[in-house]
């Protein structure tokens, strides 16, 4: 690859004007959690009772005491997304890692607060082919152009999602020792850790597939 092809290929998603690769390609996947604790009054502690569920209770206390963003990376594409602005994130996340560990398919959005980019995942062995979609047009976030497509490792995707949901849970506990108590929590907090269970071994179990597959030469590989 010649340095000019190697500079191009680590510029940051493209503002709009210019078109970014159209497909990423297998690239890493990242998904961090930054929070930073908010000041409040004694008065003023967010929401005291249920308003849904766990995962929306967590969503709306954490909002209160936290102001939080999510840094979302596919290989050099990077998306800040501010999570007071999209209320059902939290929860909206948790289904998404769900439909693909049980069903090998699903969609995901998130909100910049101005355009909705939504991803659409199909899972093909240990790997999801994500697909950015926008309401017209190509997908923007941030002011930036985004590419259709990207592949990642389902494992990491996974993996990385749980670790997000996990970390937004022990900070609020940590802060709010009242939450703790609230009905739901230890279930989800065991189901975190069933769903990284569920694909800890699935580059293995895909490595025996592909073994099997090929011995036989019958048949196609299951979605996993």
């Amino acid at each position: 690859m010649s340095r000019r092809s190697s500079r191009e290929a680590r510029r940051p998603p493209s503002r709009a004007g210019s078109a970014p690769r159209v497909d990423l390609g297998p690239v890493p996947f990242t998904l961090t959690v930054h929070s930073k604790e908010r000041r409040v009054s004694g008065k003023d502690h967010g929401p005291e009772e249920g308003t849904g569920g766990i995962l929306s209770d967590l969503q709306a206390l954490h909002s209160s005491r936290f102001r939080s963003t999510w840094t979302l990376q596919l290989g050099e594409v990077e998306l800040l997304v501010n999570v007071g602005k999209q209320l059902d994130l939290i929860e909206s996340l948790w289904v998404f890692l769900l439909d693909l560990v049980d069903v090998g398919y699903g969609e995901w959005s998130i909100y910049d607060g101005q355009d909705m980019l939504v991803f659409e995942a199909q899972v093909f062995g240990p790997d999801i082919q994500l697909e950015l979609c926008a309401e017209s047009g190509m997908p923007r976030f941030g002011g930036a152009l985004l590419p259709r497509k990207a592949k990642v490792r389902l494992r990491r995707f996974i993996e990385q999602g749980v670790t997000a949901l996990r970390v937004t849970l022990e900070q609020q506990k940590a802060l709010d020792p009242d939450f703790s108590s609230l009905p739901g929590l230890t279930d989800f907090a065991g189901d975190l850790n069933e769903m990284e269970e569920a694909v800890a071994e699935l580059p293995l179990e895909f490595k025996h597939r592909t073994a099997e597959s090929s011995s036989s030469s019958v048949g196609s590989l299951e979605v996993l």
